[in-house]
């Protein structure tokens, strides 16, 4: 998979690493992700705007995982 490139897989580990409390630690999610902190932040802005989709998924994942540590 070329980095830069969104797939499931990629969704999936960020997914996996925010739910184990890494939440927006941009160089540990990159390194995770194989991707650019430009990369991950233009991800992140663009599931913002959109609907559905993998954008929006991984988008909404690091939200739930902000509200966690909020929360507790």
């Amino acid at each position: 998979m070329p980095a830069g490139k969104i797939s499931e897989d990629t969704v999936t580990a960020i997914r996996s690493a925010l739910e184990d409390g890494c939440y927006r630690e941009v160089s540990r999610l990159v390194g995770i992700a194989g991707i650019g902190r430009k990369t991950l932040l233009n991800w992140l802005k663009r599931g913002e705007r959109e609907r559905s989709g993998l954008y929006q998924e991984l988008s909404e994942a690091q939200e739930r995982a902000e509200s966690r540590k909020l929360s507790g």
